[in-house]
């Protein structure tokens, strides 16, 4: 049998057994203990639970935030690379046609673009992709917000844009810039925002502006039309005649279209109106700070601003735009809404470039004002800024009335009443606006008009000019008092078209033509003496024996020229005896090389301390040379030493000279070489070819590339150097110089010249110049004078007037020292430079059309 005892729920004995258990391990204190275990159990399993939940939310946010900015980087870099395929691959498929003008806007590079607005884009900065760290430091200005489902996202990044604040510098502001991603099947997906996301639009009603803007731009669009709305208010009260109406009313919508970003034509911001619509802010980007909101305001301001000018002045878009749009760019600058682009080195290049009227006549009919932006606008804007400055009489907003309906820049300008004095040709109109321009820019580029950082050289300077006044082609003689800048006529009705120095700077040689059924006169002429008249047919280009005693004629009727012996002359004794040819004296004038005189259309000619090479659109041509002293002087070539052919003869010192001659390769050779050859024997070696030349040019190798030789000049202050110009077969010339010393040669530079060449040296042998007309700079060419440093390898370039620029008149001459050179610069205006201190003094006169300026000794 068992031995198990089955008792009753009922039948047990409880009190005496919890009493003993009591007793024995206080039962309820341990019921106590287990129970708190069992709840620290059971709290940290909740604990450690939530905590692997959470950490599984925040991953699995964390990898949703990875994989927008995924998507998000790749549409960056899309756009960045204007790459249209791939990035069409991120959008989303809600809308095509927002997906067809986010692909437009990549492809056209708009996407981010808002120059229209003032603000250039500056995508280098952002080029580097956005991280999860960008996100979470909450510093960078990177915000990503994600719905509860975790299936949109608006991720919100910051982007650079440069304002212009004037005179070529930049400040960067930085706007945010919002984008809305969904989740995809594959990845995420750039998407459209719905309708909430922009909210119901509201208006804002001013005293002159009445803006509508979506709820989202609520905050940023109620500044913006308080602001704006003053804005116009300040237009209307401080820019002279514009006329606004009491019931002026201008209507702006910030649209929430995507196709509003739009780079608009220019043509369409000029045709604006008054009902506007431009991108909202969040479109545009948002301002993160204050100086974000002054860049954006000022973008919108200026944009309502130029579409409200055109409809007060009355101004039908677009005759003459680039004009009309430059005084509005100007009006603008007047607010404080854009800068005024115009600067000094503006107006330095009118002076370096030769800007003038006739080229402004061309641009005028043009339609589009894109063209301010453009590698020219500067031209314009310069015009236009000297035109202001001049007549401030006259408002920008009348300026942009009187011009309607003109068919031309010169029209324009007789409206304005502009040109001094007034002229009825059209050709003197635009000639006398350019002088004025050219004179204006001089003084804006010459700021510092204080006495000179060295004295004035013990010398006068001399002006020979047409008189305006008369119509016999009379000239005066003026001479320039440097102390006072005063102009004195020293010598009227001279008739002096040529004017030379004698060798020893103490006298003139002036030269008239037979103009009127005159007889042509040459006068020896001095400070102190009076003028000796040599009445004859012939003429004198002011080939002077460097001693200063004979002196070359030519004749129209004669093919041989005739030499002077002035000390005879002066003397009471005149006689002219014929030459067999054109001299090319040596330093000391003992001796010369003959050229026959029927080579002076392609040969050098030698005047003054420069030579002169009047048409090189022929190839040089080799001439019979002949080698004769000038202590026996004859019209016999067979008398002479024969030198063989060649052309462009010079002279290295007292007895050793050299010429180009014909290569004696082959026959038919067309390449020339430099020989040189001495007085003791005439035995001739070769210098230098051609070829030679061509190989340390920049286009040494190329196709088709040749050189022909024109000018050789010795630098006196170093013997043995020897400066070479050269032609190819555009109006292109190319300078280098012969060490003969060394035997080293160097390409210095080239330049645009076409005729009336000429190649000089400063008496100190520091500055080369080079002079000649540049027939591409447009259809009216520019005649130039280069100044070339040789040391520092570094020239400096100067514009003169069409009217003065003949050769072989000396249109600058240099000091003694050669510390100073004057250049006429036109008919109202003459430069003093001395280079060595970068000083430049522009002298105002009005003695004409002034053709020689000339150093005198006092």
């Amino acid at each position: 049998m068992s031995n198990f005892n089955w008792q009753t729920d009922d039948e047990t004995v409880w009190d005496d057994e919890m009493a003993a258990a009591e007793t024995a391990v206080s039962p309820p204190r341990r019921l106590w203990i287990t129970l708190f275990a069992v709840a620290l159990v059971i709290a940290a399993a909740g604990f450690v639970i939530f905590r692997q939940v959470n950490r599984r939310v925040e991953t699995g946010i964390a990898n949703t935030q990875s994989d927008i900015l995924a998507t998000h980087n790749l549409a960056q870099r899309a756009s960045l690379d204007n790459d249209a395929d791939l990035f069409m691959t991120l959008l989303s498929g809600r809308s095509k046609i927002w997906s067809s003008l986010q692909t437009e806007a990549v492809q056209e590079g708009w996407l981010y673009e808002r120059s229209a607005l003032g603000l250039l884009w500056l995508p280098l900065h952002k080029a580097a992709s956005l991280t999860l760290a960008d996100v979470q430091s909450g510093a960078s200005g990177v915000e990503l917000t994600l719905d509860p489902e975790l299936n949109k996202a608006e991720l919100r990044f910051p982007l650079d844009y440069a304002v212009a604040v004037g005179n070529g510098v930049t400040e960067t502001v930085v706007l945010q810039q919002t984008a809305v991603y969904r989740r995809g099947s594959e990845r995420w997906l750039l998407s459209p925002p719905d309708d909430e996301f922009w909210g119901e639009y509201t208006t804002n009603q001013g005293a002159m502006l009445t803006l509508a803007y979506p709820a989202r731009d609520t905050a940023i669009a109620e500044k913006l039309a308080f602001d704006l709305d003053a804005k116009l208010d300040e237009m209307c009260r401080t820019l002279p005649d514009l006329n606004c109406p009491d019931d002026l009313r201008v209507h702006l919508r910030l649209s929430d279209e995507l196709n509003s970003l739009q780079t608009p034509d220019a043509q369409e911001i000029l045709m604006g109106g008054l009902r506007l619509e431009l991108p909202a802010p969040t479109l545009v980007g948002l301002p993160v700070d204050e100086a974000g909101y002054q860049a954006l305001y000022r973008g919108y301001a200026a944009r309502v601003v130029t579409a409200v000018i055109p409809q007060l002045v009355g101004y039908e878009c677009c005759q003459h735009a680039i004009f009309f749009q430059a005084l509005t760019d100007y009006q603008l600058s007047l607010l404080g809404l854009r800068p005024w682009p115009v600067t000094a080195d503006d107006y330095a290049n009118v002076v370096s470039e030769g800007v003038d009227g006739y080229e402004l006549n061309q641009v005028w009919p043009r339609t589009r004002p894109e063209y301010l932006a453009g590698e020219d606008g500067w031209k314009v804007y310069t015009a236009v800024d000297f035109i202001l400055q001049t007549n401030p009489e006259i408002s920008p907003a009348e300026m942009q009335r009187l011009m309607l309906n003109l068919p031309n820049f010169r029209a324009w300008l007789q409206q304005l009443d502009l040109a001094s004095p007034p002229a009825t040709a059209a050709a003197d109109y635009l000639a006398l606006f350019s002088r004025e321009w050219r004179q204006y820019a001089f003084q804006q580029t010459l700021t510092d008009q204080e006495p000179p950082p060295i004295p004035w050289p013990e010398q006068d300077l001399y002006l020979g000019c047409l008189d305006p006044a008369k119509e016999s082609f009379a000239a005066n003689l003026y001479r320039l008092n440097l102390d006072g800048m005063a102009w004195t006529n020293i010598s009227n009705d001279t008739k002096a078209y040529f004017v030379n120095p004698l060798p020893q700077k103490d006298g003139l040689v002036l030269q008239s033509f037979g103009f009127d059924s005159e007889t042509p006169a040459t006068t020896l002429w001095r400070p102190d003496g009076a003028p000796l008249v040599i009445e004859s047919d012939h003429i004198s280009l002011g080939q002077l024996s460097p001693d200063g005693r004979l002196l070359a004629f030519g004749s129209q009727n004669d093919p041989n020229p005739l030499l002077i012996d002035i000390i005879d002359c002066e003397n009471g004794s005149c006689p002219l005896f014929p030459l067999a040819g054109l001299p090319v004296w040596s330093p000391d004038g003992g001796d010369y090389v003959l050229l026959p005189s029927e080579a002076l259309a392609d040969n050098p000619l030698v005047v003054n301390g420069r030579t002169y090479l009047f048409n090189h659109a022929q190839p040089p041509q080799d001439w019979p040379l002949h080698r004769g002293g000038a202590a026996s002087v004859t019209s016999r070539t067979d008398e002479m030493i024969a030198l063989g052919y060649g052309y462009a003869p010079f002279w290295v010192d007292e007895t050793t000279y050299g010429y180009v001659r014909q290569s004696l390769i082959s026959s038919n050779s067309s390449d020339h070489e430099l020989v040189l050859a001495s007085t003791m024997d005439d035995q001739l070696r070769i210098l230098l070819t051609e070829d030679e030349l061509m190989a340390v040019a920049p286009e040494a190798g190329k196709e088709n590339f040749d050189l022909d030789i024109g000018i050789v000049l010795h630098r006196l202050t170093r013997p043995g150097q020897l400066f070479i110009l050269a032609f190819d077969a555009s109006p292109m010339a190319y300078l280098f110089s012969y060490d003969m010393s060394t035997e080293t040669l160097d390409f210095h530079f080239r330049a645009e010249m076409d005729y009336f060449h000429s190649l000089g040296m400063s008496p100190n042998g520091r500055y080369l110049i080079l002079a000649g007309t540049d027939l591409e700079s447009g259809p009216n060419p520019i005649n130039q004078i280069l100044l070339y440093d040789i040391a520092g390898e570094q020239f400096e370039r100067f514009v003169v007037s069409n009217e003065s620029f003949f050769a072989p008149a000396n249109i600058y001459d240099w000091s003694s020292d050669g510390d100073w050179l004057a250049i006429i610069l036109d008919d109202l205006s003459l430069l003093l430079v001395a280079p060595e201190y970068g000083y430049q003094r522009l002298v105002l006169h009005e003695a004409g059309q002034c053709t020689n300026v000339i150093w005198l000794n006092k």
